[in-house]
């Protein structure tokens, strides 16, 4: 697993997305173990988002914590199963030599930067979870590290492309 998390470093660093590598049309990513690297990261996004439920003043909900685990992950690999089709055939459209297999992979690549970043938020949501009672407030720090990942993920993306 080990080798999984320094997989996803790779791709951060830019190194499985040099020019040289993407000339064959191929994104030397392991997908399966990259995969469950972004389930991981993204409950422990999840975790760090559910925490401000645990510290309510009517008592903890542990279900909610629970539901945001589950949550956070399930959204960016449903949406990849659900956009795979037409993200290829635009990444046809602009002229990429990528195959099937490595749009996948790249886009997995994508979300795997996305789900970094939010996890590099987590311990910044955790914190506001502790030092706050504002729901509102919550949401809105939510959709900001979410937007912010979710550019940064799109930029990658774009770059590779």
């Amino acid at each position: 697993m080990i080798s999984w998390f320094r997989q996803l470093d790779e791709v951060l660093r830019g190194d499985k997305t040099r020019l040289a590598n993407l000339e064959g049309g191929k994104i030397d990513v392991n997908a399966r173990g990259l995969s469950v690297v972004l389930i991981v990261l993204g409950v422990v996004y999840g975790v760090c988002m559910g925490s401000f439920a645990l510290l309510r003043d009517t008592g903890p909900e542990f279900q909610q914590l629970l539901a945001t685990s589950i949550k956070v992950p399930c959204l960016f690999l449903l949406t990849l199963m659900i956009t795979f089709p037409s993200l290829y055939v635009f990444n046809a459209l602009i002229g990429s030599r990528l195959l099937m297999n490595s749009v996948f992979r790249l886009l997995i690549a994508s979300i795997g930067v996305t789900l970094a970043m939010l996890a590099a938020f987590g311990p910044i949501v955790a914190f506001f979870s502790v030092s706050t009672t504002s729901y509102r407030f919550m949401v809105l720090l939510n959709v900001i590290f979410f937007a912010i990942s979710g550019l940064l993920g799109l930029k990658f993306l774009l770059q590779t492309l």
